[in-house]
Order: C-alpha cells, then sequence, then structure tokens
C-alpha cells in the first residue's frame, strides 16, 4: 500500500512538472514569435525608410542638375 502512495505520489509529481514545463515552454515560445514579429516590423520600416531615403536623394540629385543648368544657360545668355 505504502509503494503505491509514493508511486502515485511520483507519478503526480511528474505530471505537473511535466504540465509546468510545457506551460512554461509556451510562454516563452509566444514571447519569442512576438519578438520576431516585432523584429519584422522594425525591419519593413527600415527598408520604407531607406527607400524614402533614395527617393529623396534621387530627387535631390535631379533638382542639383537643373540648378545647374539653369545657371549655366544664365552664365551663357548673360556673356
Amino acid at each position: 500500500m505504502e509503494q503505491v502512495i509514493i508511486s502515485t505520489s511520483v507519478l503526480i509529481s511528474f505530471l505537473v512538472a511535466a504540465g509546468l514545463s510545457w506551460l512554461l515552454f509556451r510562454i516563452l515560445h509566444k514571447r519569442e514569435i512576438e519578438k520576431i514579429e516585432q523584429f519584422e516590423t522594425v525591419k519593413n520600416e527600415i527598408f520604407t525608410i531607406k527607400e524614402s531615403l533614395y527617393k529623396a536623394e534621387t530627387e535631390n540629385s535631379a533638382l542639383k542638375i537643373e540648378m545647374e543648368k539653369i545657371i549655366c544657360q544664365a552664365i551663357s545668355s548673360g556673356y
């Protein structure tokens, strides 16, 4: 009888430990998934910012070229 109680106690302890381990795993796994999703969001925002910066630099270069053309035309017509 005593051995049955000990075996039952060990089995219950094992099941509780396994359940707690599984719960801890699920919580940590959920946190990792959230971190990955946040990383993806930040990565997409960085890509959007880089794309906007590239467009702004392209527009800036085009404006510089246009300004140089206007200056050259003004100089050539002035002399």
